[in-house]
């Protein structure tokens, strides 16, 4: 009998080691790594998926030998697809066409185009495709193109052309020369505004209740928040020149850089944010901002600045300088990111150069890619850029949130996105 008990708490007391011993080496061993995939597209041209860390990486895409260029790549909002544009050369140019494969590469087939397009965005529901392709008529045409048969049907033309999704995918809030539509998706379109040119990207927030957009009232351009159900518009803020903005992703704030019209740059400016709900206004950088993303839960606001080095001091005026950074040209001019945590702001730990595509297209046209894409990781820990650290490699670099934390170099590429989700 006491053999038994004596017998019956060594079994215990081993089962608790065995557990604890357990729990220390899955805590000791769980990654720091925030969940989900990135999808990038790397130098040599090739498509590819990986873990945050660099591990894992599976290339989506197969060698060719005739020069075969590739861009824009894009998760479905569901994470089980991606896409990007393929230009396959041809004796007398490239034959362009959208390719669509799941997000390990299987089921892959390609949709022939008449052009290259300038810039695509998967319909919420993840079963089409909104592209815009180059039109001799009109400038630009918006083409949806289904994702499992790639049958094409023309919605609407124009240029310049923004435009968001509603979040259930049935209609477009675009801002179409110098008119804000809602479009449907046989092409019917319904005026909202004239908004003289102000913007470019509106904005559609996440719960389908309101736009935002510019308009030019009688006294000067405004941004404005229009309650779809209720058909009220509120004044958000006067500027001059032009104005770039984007909801958190519960609407309960909103972000905005004005740009003076002297600006060479799309955007360039101090960044404002307006609490909705409490009706508060604050300055988050007095100094100017060239780009925002908010993170998913919309707590977190990671923004770009520049910086110039004051020796050898620079050969041009800082903005020429910046817009020549931009273009991968030589120049004293860095960038840096910096966090907002909803009480502080604080820069991140290095500063850096980003990528001709990086900055060329994402940077640039932030406020559009931000509607359809995810730089952030899915829990809002870290988020993903690409560029040469000062001192480092050039790269994608993955920024955790942290005022000490230093980005890590996880591979080659010109541009990254994080899935949707942490699968």
């Amino acid at each position: 009998m006491a053999f038994t008990l004596v017998a019956s708490c060594v079994v215990i007391l081993a089962s608790l080691a065995l557990g604890a011993w357990w729990w220390q080496r899955s805590a000791r061993f769980q990654p720091d790594t925030p969940p989900g995939r990135l999808l990038v597209l790397d130098f040599d041209g090739h498509i590819r998926t990986m873990r945050p860390d660099g591990s894992d990486v599976r290339t989506l895409t197969e060698d060719d030998p005739h020069g075969l260029f590739r861009q824009e790549p894009m998760w479905s909002p569901d994470g089980r697809w991606v896409a990007w544009v393929s230009e396959y050369p041809e004796h007398d140019g490239y034959s362009p066409a959208l390719s669509i494969a799941r997000a390990d590469g299987s089921d892959r087939h390609d949709v022939l185009l008449p052009a290259v397009p300038v810039y695509l965005a998967w319909r919420p529901t993840s079963d089409a495709i909104a592209v815009l392709l180059p039109d001799d008529v009109s400038g630009l045409s918006l083409v949806l193109i289904d994702r499992e048969n790639g049958d094409k049907r023309v919605l609407s033309r124009g240029q310049p052309f923004y435009f968001d999704w509603s979040p259930d995918g049935r209609e477009l809030l675009a801002h179409i020369d110098r008119r804000l539509v809602l479009l449907d998706m046989q092409g019917h379109e319904a005026m909202l505004a004239h908004t003289e040119g102000r913007f470019a990207a509106p904005d559609w927030s996440d719960d389908g209740q309101l736009w935002a957009y510019a308009v030019l009232s009688a006294e000067s351009p405004r941004l404005v928040i229009r309650d779809r159900n209720q058909r009220t518009t509120s004044r958000v803020s006067e500027f001059d020149g032009r104005i770039t903005f984007a909801f958190s992703p519960d609407g309960t704030q909103i972000a905005y850089i004005p740009t003076a019209p002297s600006s060479t740059l799309p955007t360039l400016g101090p960044l404002w944010l307006l609490n909705r709900q409490a009706g508060v206004l604050r300055e988050v950088s007095a100094a100017p901002v060239l780009a925002f993303f908010w993170s998913p839960d919309g707590r977190t606001l990671a923004f770009l600045r520049y910086e110039v080095d004051e020796h050898p001091p620079p050969p041009t005026a800082p903005e020429t300088g910046l817009q020549r950074v931009l273009w991968q040209t030589p120049a004293t001019v860095w960038f840096r990111w910096h966090i907002w945590d909803g009480e502080r702001t604080y820069p991140t730990a290095a500063r850096f150069r980003p990528g001709g595509v990086y900055a060329s297209e994402y940077v640039r046209f932030f406020d559009q890619y931000a509607r359809t894409t995810q730089f952030w990781s899915p829990d809002g820990r870290a988020f993903v850029f690409a560029g040469e650290v000062e001192g480092e490699r050039n790269g994608i670099w993955v920024q955790p949130v942290g005022e000490s934390a230093p980005p890590r170099w996880v591979g080659t590429g010109h541009v990254a996105f994080w899935s949707p989700h942490g699968d």
